[in-house]
């Protein structure tokens, strides 16, 4: 009946030319109905026959292309395969693979006639990636029948012959049967062996359920994934950046994901990933989640790393802002960031005194001595004993000597611009301030009744250094107890040799209380714990500076 039925579907009405399908289906048709089958007459003389040669020409004919494509040949299985997928009924073959592979059901004889439709003659991989594009074609779903192919390929990867073309084969072909899915069949590129459905959910699959004994041959061998490649996490955020609506649990799969790529874009990790060829074009994709939707990053995206200055921009048209999730610090993704080049919002804002505008500006002169004061006291001394790497850079660069012409000035009123770059040109934005640092001086509102903004601003005259403002707020708003403070931070005498490198003077020891011999420096340094900032002279100088801090500066709430 199959004989039959394929007949007829092979069989093309002749209305006024003679077609090649139709010649080949009226043959079959005759061999069949007239108990004599095709490959009975051609394995005859097949060295001899005109097909033979065209067979084995590059340019075959219509006719004999069917001969190797259609499913003609009947199978052990009762059904009709093409050539490539039947193997010859040979005791040998049948012990390596059982019953699992459908055997040739006639007696061919002529050996040419089976090399040239490319019949299996033998249990090898060819034969076997032959038959699994089979079962994959007729969709057919025996995981058992997978599993015996797949070891039996497992069984044959050693070879140097083999194990190449297997691999390329499993790549290029959905070959890897998968029970309940949404397609059935996978390619290796389109699976991972274990689990990650936490991030990756169905977008991907897991072969370590179904195939728990077979990890050797599918991780070790065709080279499937044990986990996630970066490339991976990056495929899922591409997948979820084309969603209409991003769900709440997309939103935290982005920030797992953000995160997994900042992990290996961290040169203590190892290979960078920004090194690798996909990495500069994934960048330029709208893979960055603003408020409402995901963008690309042409220079308008930025990280909202400063409260203040968001809520100036946070309603322009010409800026979006990464999502990140309320209270998450962007220094968990600065690898990230980094390597995404998007920018912080703190470094991208210039922030400029509108000076024509202000009213009354007078130097303070005492405000002014007292930050000196503080600085060559307490200030050097913290950043060359705790931050000393800043310390360097700040000597180098001449910072610590330009310290000395800070300036403060008093101002009734203080109105600032803030201007911010984008690709369509300049943003700016106006807002009253209480205090800023600008051009090497600070100007301060006399109405500011606190240290706080203060504080802030002169700790920018370092630069950023971490820390720092916390510190500085500290010790003003506490100037009678800096000593104290000193003492608890374990910080030292800034060396005779620093001070006058610095800030140009004999240093506080000796400012105050007369020049020190190296020798005897390095004896009050090993015992500082019982020395440091208890000599007369400078105790007296710290009621000084206590007093008037206190009758200027009230405490800050």
């Amino acid at each position: 009946e199959l004989w039959v039925a394929k007949a007829r579907d092979l069989t093309v009405s002749v209305h006024s030319s003679f077609s090649i399908s139709s010649l080949f289906s009226v043959i079959l048709y005759f061999f069949f109905f007239k108990q004599k089958t095709a490959y009975e007459i051609y394995q005859c003389d097949w060295s001899s026959d005109v097909c033979s040669s065209d067979l084995n020409h590059p340019t075959k004919s219509t006719f004999c292309l069917k001969l190797t494509i259609e499913s003609w040949l009947p199978t052990s299985l009762n059904t009709l395969a093409k050539p490539s997928e039947v193997f010859l009924d040979k005791p040998e073959t049948h012990e390596v693979l059982g019953d699992i592979v459908p055997y040739l059901t006639v007696k061919i004889e002529n050996e040419d006639f089976i090399k040239t439709l490319g019949i299996n003659t033998q249990a090898d991989v060819k034969g076997v990636i032959n038959y699994l594009k089979a079962l994959v074609e007729q969709e057919n779903e025996d995981k058992e029948k997978f599993v015996k192919l797949y070891k039996f390929l497992d069984a044959h990867f050693e070879d140097e012959e083999d194990s190449p073309k297997i691999k390329e084969e499993f790549a290029k072909n959905s070959l890897i049967f998968i029970p309940d899915a949404d397609k059935n069949y996978y390619s290796s590129k389109e699976v991972i062996w274990k689990n990650f459905s936490n991030i990756f959910g169905k977008n991907r699959i897991y072969l370590e359920k179904y195939y728990p004994k077979l990890r050797k041959f599918f991780v070790e061998k065709l080279g499937i994934s044990e986990k996630p490649t970066p490339k991976d996490y990056a495929d899922v955020l591409l997948s979820i950046s084309e969603k209409s609506k991003v769900s709440d649990e997309d939103k935290k799969i982005i920030l797992k994901i953000y995160e997994e790529l900042n992990r290996n874009l961290d040169s203590d990790y190892g290979n960078l990933i920004s090194q690798e060829g996909w990495w500069d074009d994934f960048i330029k994709k709208p893979i960055f989640l603003t408020k409402d939707k995901f963008y690309s990053n042409d220079g308008n995206i930025f990280i909202n790393d400063d409260n203040e200055l968001y809520e100036l921009f946070k309603d322009e048209g010409n800026i979006s802002f990464l999502w990140l999730r309320r209270g998450y610090h962007p220094d968990k993704i600065k690898f990230f960031i980094k390597a995404c080049k998007l920018r912080y919002l703190s470094e991208s804002v210039e922030i400029k005194p509108l000076l024509e505008e202000t009213t009354h500006p007078e130097k303070d002169v005492e405000r002014t001595q007292l930050i000196k004061i503080v600085v060559i006291k307490y200030v050097l001394p913290y950043l060359y004993w705790k931050e000393n790497s800043a310390y360097e850079k700040l000597k180098e660069n001449n910072t610590l000597k330009k310290i000395g012409a800070v300036e403060i000035y008093a101002v009734d009123n203080l109105k600032v611009r803030y201007s911010i770059n984008v690709n369509k040109g300049p943003i700016s934005e106006e807002d009253e301030r209480k205090c800023i640092y600008y051009d090497g001086h600070l100007y301060l509102k006399r109405d500011n009744d606190g240290i706080y903004n203060l504080a802030v601003e002169f700790s920018k005259v370092f630069g950023e250094i971490k820390g720092l403002d916390d510190f500085l707020m500290n010790l003003m708003n506490n100037l009678p107890h800096a000593e104290d403070i000193m003492k608890a931070k374990k910080i030292k005498y800034l060396p005779e040799t620093e001070s006058k490198k610095t800030t140009g003077t004999e240093g506080q020891r000796g400012k105050l209380k007369g020049s020190v011999s190296e020798e005897k420096e390095e004896e009050l340094e090993e015992d500082s714990s019982k020395e440091s900032f208890k000599e007369t002279s400078l105790r007296s100088e710290e009621r000084r500076v206590g007093k008037e801090c206190r009758s200027r500066w009230s405490p800050y709430h």
